[in-house]
């Protein structure tokens, strides 16, 4: 951003997102599109009372968090309110830095950005090498319980969470407890869909059964030109009826008086 001050860098993402969105801008052209490669996230302006799991249940409801790194000072260990927050999905970066840059976490207006090359922190072993140098640690995620990558229940709240669920009473089928949330939210929307199309198959018949009065008067007055063009009919069948008998009978007295004549 070429905007200084936390305040202002906050304003300046809100304003990119917002024109993003009245423009229907995606892809290439997004100013996210320049982030596509990095999976990680700066968070500012947090609540030094959070810790690594409360920034990871926050911001979990974008995608699966696989690395926090809260920064603290090195003496006391105390937060110093931000951090750097990797997901597993690139795309989660962009919801959670359309959908929380600007918003309020504990009273207080965080800042949410793209990082594009994050540098993780460097730590060293206790130990030397030969040289007398010290030995660079190898960078490993915290995941999302600071245990590693696709390592979870390892913390003592979500094994007992995990149990809780596991020993709560029976009020689904088996294969609905077997569903992830991601395939019963889309059972459920399919079931909405179809709900919603037979509401509308049985409105359409209960027009069917109950025409509008446009539609009765429409078939008001096409009785009434089928009525009418019966009766024409009628009209003109008599008419005929009465010519063939008028002919016959002209006929007959002609032929009458022409044997009177012989």
């Amino acid at each position: 951003m070429s905007v200084t001050g936390p305040s202002a860098n906050i304003t300046a993402i809100e304003r990119l997102s917002e024109l993003e969105l009245q423009q229907g801008i995606t892809g290439p052209s997004s100013w996210h599109h320049q982030y596509k490669d990095s999976c990680y996230i700066y968070i500012g302006g947090l609540d030094r009372r959070m810790t690594e799991g409360d920034i990871v249940i926050v911001f979990s409801q974008f995608g699966e968090p696989i690395d926090v790194h809260l920064k603290r000072d090195r003496k006391t260990g105390a937060s110093l309110g931000y951090c750097f927050l990797g997901y597993k999905d690139q795309r989660s970066t962009i919801l959670a830095v359309d959908n929380f840059n600007g918003s309020t976490l504990l009273g207080r207006r965080i800042r949410v950005d793209h990082v594009l090359d994050y540098k993780p922190p460097v730590e060293y072993e206790d130990e030397e090498d030969d040289e007398g140098n010290k030995i660079r640690k190898e960078y490993v995620p915290t995941g999302a319980e600071g245990q590693g990558i696709g390592k979870y229940y390892v913390t003592e709240s979500e094994a007992m969470l995990r149990d809780i669920y596991r020993n709560r009473p029976n009020t689904q089928s088996n294969r609905q407890d077997n569903l992830d949330e991601d395939e019963r939210w889309a059972q459920e929307f399919e079931a909405s869909l179809r709900k919603e199309d037979t509401s509308t198959e049985e409105a359409e018949k209960s027009d069917r059964r109950s025409p509008s009065p446009s539609r009765h008067r429409h078939r008001e007055r096409s009785r009434e030109r089928h009525r009418k063009r019966e009766d024409r009919e009628r009209r003109r069948s008599r008419s005929r009826e009465r010519s063939r008998r008028e002919h016959r009978s002209d006929r007959r007295d002609r032929h009458r008086e022409s044997r009177r004549s012989r």
